[in-house]
């Protein structure tokens, strides 16, 4: 099983955010899992564009250079996502937000209704069988 988990702390492993996710972390790689640990404040993560050439032209990748292009495979890949974040003006940090806004290659260019609200359609194909 593989597991990416990603702490949004500006404190890293020093801060109360880590108290949670470390031993759940440490609990699935004693278990058998290939547990990755990424933190925000050391990823260089660009704001999405919103140009959707990451589905238009270049189905999947995105077009900047920047930590993303390591990610998103290890991402698309992974069994379980570990996402965790102090709680900043009523929601996550920044830096996840970003992080979030560019797993849009992890998609299809399709939308679908989804108890009342459009989603877009996870990627059935794409980089999880690439790799």
């Amino acid at each position: 099983m593989k597991v990416v988990a990603i702490n949004a702390s500006p404190r890293i492993d020093k801060g109360n955010t880590a108290l949670i996710p470390n031993p759940f972390l440490e609990g699935m790689k004693e278990e058998g899992a290939k547990v990755e640990l990424f933190y925000t404040k050391k990823l260089k993560i660009n704001p999405c564009q919103g140009e959707f050439i990451c589905w238009l032209k270049t189905p999947g990748k995105c077009f900047q250079q920047d930590d993303m292009e390591m990610l998103l495979p290890k991402l698309a890949q992974a069994d379980i996502w570990v996402l965790a974040s102090p709680v900043y003006v009523d929601g996550i940090t920044g830096p996840l937000k970003t992080l979030l806004d560019r797993i849009v290659p992890l998609a299809e260019p399709f939308f679908e209704l989804r108890e009342g609200h459009t989603a877009a359609i996870p990627a059935e194909k794409g980089l999880r069988e690439e790799n």
